[in-house]
C-alpha cells in the first residue's frame, strides 16, 4: 500500500522526506486502546461537505461535522497524542464517521493509521491535554487547533459503537467497527482552528457543544 496516496485534505500530506523517517511497518488492525479525549460537534458549513470526495459524497449526506483531542494512554504503538476533524455521513439508513484530517505526534500512529484503516495522519506538535483543566493545542505546516472545555452536568457512564468509513488509495470505500465504554461528561468547548480552507471549514472556530471522555477503553477492528 502506498502510504503517501492515502486521501485526505492538504494539511495531512506526508512528503517523501517525512516518510524516510516513518518506521517501515506497524501493529496490524485490531487496535485495543485506552485513552482520554476532548470532542466537539458542529453544524457543517457548505465548504466542508463540497470538499468530500466523490466516491464518499455520492449518496451520501452530511449530519454532523465535529473534530477532537485525544491522548492515547496506551495502544499497540504506545501513548500519544491526537487532533483530528471528523464527520457523521448518512447513506442510506446507515450512519458512520469519517475523518478528512488526522495528526499525531507519533511517526509509529502515522503508519498504523494509514495502513490499517486509511487514516490521513500526519505529524504534529501538541502542547497540553484534553480535558476540563487545560488548554489543549496541536500545530503543523501551515495549520493551527486549540481548545479549552467548561464541563456541564455530571460525570455519566459511556458505551458506544462506531463504525469508520474511509477511502483508501486505490479508490475503494471500507468501513472500520469500534466499541467505547468509559466516563464522559458534556461540555461547552471553545475552539480556534487556522489553516487552508478545507481545514477552517471541517475545525470552523467558535463554541460547541461537546463531551470530555475522562476514562475510556475500546477497540477498533480491521477495515472490511
Amino acid at each position: 500500500m502506498d502510504l503517501l496516496a492515502v486521501p485526505g485534505i492538504p494539511e495531512t500530506a506526508v512528503g517523501p522526506e517525512l516518510l524516510d523517517q516513518l518506521p517501515r511497518s506497524a501493529p496490524p488492525a485490531p487496535w485495543p486502546l485506552e485513552l482520554r479525549a476532548l470532542l466537539w460537534a458542529a453544524w457543517p458549513t457548505a465548504g466542508a461537505a463540497r470538499s468530500l470526495r466523490p466516491s464518499l459524497s455520492q449518496g451520501s449526506r452530511v449530519l454532523l461535522g465535529g473534530g477532537g483531542f485525544v491522548r492515547y494512554l496506551d495502544t499497540p504503538v504506545g501513548p500519544y497524542g491526537e487532533a483530528l476533524a471528523a464527520t457523521l455521513l448518512l447513506r442510506g439508513r446507515r450512519a458512520s464517521v469519517h475523518v478528512p484530517f488526522m495528526a499525531v505526534d507519533s511517526a509509529a500512529s502515522v503508519v498504523g493509521g494509514r495502513a490499517n484503516w486509511s487514516l490521513p495522519k500526519t505529524l504534529a506538535d501538541f502542547e497540553g491535554h484534553p480535558g476540563a483543566d487545560d488548554t489543549v493545542s496541536a500545530r503543523g505546516d501551515g495549520w493551527a487547533v486549540r481548545a479549552s472545555a467548561r464541563p456541564l452536568g455530571p460525570v455519566l457512564p459511556l458505551r458506544a459503537g462506531i463504525t469508520l468509513t474511509q477511502e483508501w488509495p486505490d479508490g475503494t470505500i471500507r468501513r472500520a467497527r469500534g466499541r467505547l465504554a468509559g466516563r464522559a461528561r458534556l461540555a461547552v468547548v471553545s475552539v480556534r482552528a487556522s489553516g487552508g480552507a478545507e481545514l477552517e471549514a471541517w475545525l470552523s472556530s467558535g463554541r460547541r457543544l461537546g463531551v470530555i471522555l475522562e476514562e475510556a477503553r475500546g477497540t477498533l477492528g480491521a477495515p472490511e
